[in-house]
């Protein structure tokens, strides 16, 4: 569906702000000396199956979300909870470096989607079980602890 290519921030765009908003969000991540935001491609048989991000990993008190898409025809195959798997590791290493400072790690899931909640469980995020609304609508907050 063509509205969603510029779909961002819970409202629907032209193309020539969605192009906007892109370039001043890359220029964010490339002018800095180290990235604020990460993202990956979920590959699954050697083809894109999703993607995973992270952010905003500066700031002193930061505290990054991760956000996962995985495409429907590959769901329950376990691409989600590896992926969360993964970002926490690379997290934990760059905190160990030093090259990051944050005490945690933030993931958001509608109360509904029972496969979002369970691999982010399975990552290590826990939750209070409090649904709170947001720009996205009624969703649960996990977090994890860096240690």
């Amino acid at each position: 569906a063509e509205h969603m290519k510029y779909y961002g921030n819970g409202n629907l765009s032209t193309k020539e702000r969605a192009q906007k908003i892109f370039e001043w969000r890359l220029s964010r991540i490339w002018d800095s000396e180290i990235p604020s935001s990460l993202s990956f491609i979920i590959m699954n048989e050697n083809k894109p199956a999703g993607f995973v991000g992270v952010g905003p990993l500066n700031g002193t008190d930061s505290q990054p979300e991760i956000g996962r898409v995985i495409d429907k025809k590959v769901s329950g195959k376990g691409l989600g909870t590896f992926s969360a798997q993964t970002i926490v590791r690379l997290l934990q290493y760059l905190k160990n470096a030093g090259i990051y400072n944050y005490t945690c790690l933030i993931s958001t899931s509608k109360p509904e989607n029972l496969a979002s909640r369970k691999s982010i469980m399975k990552a290590g995020f826990v939750t209070d079980e409090k649904i709170v609304e947001n720009n996205f609508g009624h969703e649960k907050i996990y977090k994890y602890e860096f240690k």
